[in-house]
């Protein structure tokens, strides 16, 4: 048997196609991640795809084209348009799109991997989030959909499911994918030293957590498994989709999830689309705003409104929303001019008393005005 030959005279593999095939092969074969996470690069990918297309007026342009100074261009749009945190996560995918393309022989990456960033301060931004009495309206109205009657829009079935997956994510804080992919079999029985169950949930980058269950969320989570098992017995996906099929047997609100030979499986899932479609209603009927009108507001909510809290503690914060860097759960420490005054008042008790009267007195004069008085 022959010996084989040498690593430095075996040819390097070129990169097949164009710069979206390219892509699409190192985040599909390559990127040991989650199926979401993978998504989530492809879409970075695409982005930059486009944009190289439309710089270059090539409709594929080659890997070729990836060069130290058009990727230099694209970071300086980036950073005139996007938030920092964006642009940092972007970046981190070019250049481990930009590692692999050199690894096959396709560019010499030197240049670009040692392009540097702004150096610009960080603004710390704040979450978009509800404030506690939004939150209690959206929780409220999606009670009362229980207790809609025969003539609703939505079956009671429906309401359980819709309302135990809302408070999943506003009183759990658990992101929008975290929730589709529960299992049944993901709430364990109250433990014997503890009060609550808990609940079991698959996070970002494979990782797994344990959170206890609050009781407003055990309850509904209770009643919604009692109504699961009488329309979808048995174990299977906590929040499966519900509704009518089309003609192909298919439900328009389907996810399903790609088996191991790259097929389709229907595991009853919801997809991302209707998440938000339950989602939406419920909190335009509540009186939100459009703009925050998104699932992962809740997730959000749950972080902002936590913090406020007197005994809050950051590092709980950070274990409870499955965040491996607790910078990213700083976002949540935001504190508003107003905090910032009201702890220097608190310094000084007859200050702070004259500034809670004249505020009292401002508030009752801008309501007299809004009634024409």
């Amino acid at each position: 048997m022959s010996a084989l030959p040498a690593l430095a005279d075996v040819q390097a593999p070129v990169a097949p196609g164009g710069l979206g095939a390219a892509a699409e092969r190192y985040a599909r074969l390559m990127l040991r991640k989650s199926a979401q996470t993978q998504a989530t690069y492809m879409s970075t990918y695409r982005r930059f795809a486009d944009w190289l297309a439309h710089r270059t007026g090539q409709p594929d342009p080659p890997p070729a084209a990836v060069t130290a100074d058009i990727v230099a261009a694209y970071i300086s749009e980036l950073e005139a348009r996007k938030a920092p945190a964006t642009v940092k996560k972007e970046r981190a995918a070019i250049n481990r799109l930009a590692k692999y393309l050199h690894t096959v022989g396709a560019i010499d990456a030197t240049e670009i991997l040692m392009i540097e960033g702004s150096r610009a301060p960080v603004q710390p931004r704040r979450r978009d989030a509800l404030d506690a009495a939004t939150w209690k309206r959206v929780k409220d109205a999606a009670r009362a959909r229980l207790h809609q009657g025969p003539r609703g829009r939505t079956s009671k079935a429906a309401a359980h499911r819709d309302l135990a997956l809302i408070l999943v994510l506003g009183e759990m804080g658990l992101r929008s994918e975290e929730a589709r992919v529960l299992m049944t079999s993901s709430v364990t029985p109250k433990r014997a030293d503890g009060l609550t169950p808990w609940l079991t949930v698959h996070g970002k980058g494979a990782k797994t957590r344990e959170l206890p269950i609050p009781p407003e969320v055990a309850d509904a989570l209770l009643a919604w498994l009692e109504q699961r098992e009488r329309i979808v017995p048995g174990r299977g996906i906590m929040f499966p989709r519900l509704g009518r099929r089309r003609a192909d047997g298919s439900f328009p609100d389907a996810a399903g999830c790609v088996d191991a030979h790259g097929g389709t499986v229907d595991d009853g899932r919801l997809s991302p689309h209707a998440l938000r479609d339950i989602v939406r209603p419920v909190m335009l009927g509540a009186g939100v705003p459009a703009e925050l009108v998104h699932p992962h507001v809740l997730r959000h909510t749950y972080g902002t409104l936590f913090m406020a809290r007197p005994d809050a503690r950051i590092e709980q914060l950070q274990k409870l929303m499955g965040h491996a860097d607790i910078s990213t759960t700083a976002v949540y420490l935001h504190q508003t001019a107003s905090d910032l005054e009201a702890a220097v008042l608190a310094q000084d008790p007859a200050r702070a008393t004259l500034a809670a009267d004249a505020q009292r007195r401002s508030q009752r004069a801008r309501a007299r005005a809004r009634r024409g008085l």
